[in-house]
């Protein structure tokens, strides 16, 4: 299996979806974004981990 680094848009998305979740549960209750706060920093790996092992993800 090859593995390729993930394009920059996909790796700031990912970044914004984990930081966005890591603050919405540490730092300050964001009304709509808190209780999935967990969904969107995994989703944000699932993101990099397809960035990687996919080619132009």
């Amino acid at each position: 299996m090859k593995l390729s680094p993930p394009r920059n848009q996909t790796w700031f998305l990912a970044t914004l979806l984990a930081l966005l979740g890591i603050v919405a549960h540490v730092i300050v209750d964001i009304p709509f974004v808190t209780p999935y706060a967990f969904w969107l920093v995994t989703l944000a790996f699932i993101l990099l981990f397809l960035g990687a092992l996919l080619p132009g993800i």
